[in-house]
């Protein structure tokens, strides 16, 4: 007979599983009209998200288009579209998906990190403006003495193991009267 712990074991690994299924996300992207492409990273030992939405203020129109991990990532689509550099990360740290060009996009990074001790959450809005056929990439970062932030930089060349990078943005959790829903809609997330 299983005992009372290996049954209790065993339903809370089900139970995760099935959670972590749910992680997994389909972007399509835009079908028509002028596109650019961009390709989100964490550098984060546990899951990162990104949404995207249609305000400056995280609250009209949340759609969920991401999930990345540096590791092991149950039921994750590796969405890829041949941006140079895309060999420099674990296979589950990034993904990348076409974008509407030529008008701002919003998004929010968010994410977590754990120490021995503590586990940090952390969330970075921020608006990309990408020209027609421009690749970017959206890299999230943890920093203890700022929070987390995302470095956006304009991939210029090079290949599948190394990119040439143009930084032209940094973000970081710090709230400004702009983005203080997104601050609200991080602290206080849908569950679907």
């Amino acid at each position: 007979m299983l005992s009372t712990h290996l049954l209790r074991g065993i339903s809370i690994t089900g139970a995760l599983l099935l959670l972590a299924s749910c992680a997994a996300v389909s972007h399509t992207g835009p079908t028509s009209g002028p596109t650019a492409k961009v390709r989100f990273v964490a550098s984060v030992d546990e899951l990162a998200f990104v949404k995207q939405y249609d305000d400056t203020n995280c609250q009209k129109n949340e759609r969920k288009l991401v999930t990345v991990r540096e590791g092991v990532l149950v039921n994750s689509a590796q969405a890829r579209l041949e941006i140079p550099g895309s060999k420099e990360f674990h296979k589950n740290s990034a993904q990348e998906i076409s974008v509407r060009a030529g008008k701002p996009t919003h998004f929010m990074f968010s994410g977590r990190t754990s120490t021995t001790s503590k586990t940090f959450s952390c969330a970075v809005p921020f608006t990309l403006d990408a020209n027609v056929g421009q690749q970017l990439e959206a890299h999230y970062r943890f920093s203890p003495v700022i929070g987390c932030t995302v470095t956006v930089s304009e991939i210029t060349g090079g290949n599948a193991e190394k990119a040439e990078r143009r930084p032209v943005g940094f973000f970081t959790s710090i709230v400004t009267p702009a983005t203080k829903g997104c601050k609200a809609n991080f602290d206080n997330p849908k569950l679907f």
